[in-house]
């Protein structure tokens, strides 16, 4: 598809779904992919509570959401000190911190996420139902997690902490 289609189909769903005129404005006048990227995680409010953009508008991405930490279908990741991952279904990997790194990870419905902290490191994790979800911290990491549903296993040592805010 070329990009002024993308930017139409992406405007179009995204004003079905409730967006506000502004934020459909930004849409249309993006001038890349790379910036309609930098919106979505702006805006990710949105796109994650209106299950946005569709999978096939998400494919439009591939090759290029890959390096923004967005992962789908199959895909496998490691990635380190990475400030945010998205992983969607299917999405199987790894993502490590440490020093004084600070990671944002969204662990979205059958995806399944191993994530390590270490030193000093920040993590928030944000999971939902049908996630698969690992942490291990040691030294004096900090991880918070906000469960919503999904399996999640945890081991602290040393002085590290992980923190579960179920919903």
């Amino acid at each position: 598809m070329n990009f002024d289609d993308l930017k139409k189909a992406l405007a179009k769903e995204a004003k079905a779904a409730g967006i506000c005129k502004e934020w459909y404005r930004y849409i249309l006048d993006a001038n890349s992919k790379d910036r309609l990227l930098l919106l979505y995680y702006a805006g990710l409010d949105f796109a994650l509570g209106n299950d946005f953009p569709s999978k096939r508008l998400r494919d439009e991405f591939n090759g290029i959401r890959q390096s923004y930490g967005i992962y789908d279908n199959g895909e496998v990741f490691g990635r380190i000190n990475t400030r945010r991952i998205l992983a969607y279904k299917g999405a199987v990997g790894a993502a490590s911190y440490d020093g004084y790194t600070v990671g944002q990870v969204w662990a979205r419905a059958g995806s399944k996420i191993t994530v390590s902290a270490s030193a000093n490191a920040f993590v928030t994790i944000d999971m939902i139902e049908g996630a698969s979800v690992e942490v291990e911290a040691w030294g004096e990491a900090r991880v918070i997690v906000f469960r919503h549903g999904g399996d999640l296993k945890f081991k602290e040592q040393e002085k590290s902490k992980v923190t579960i805010n179920n919903d």
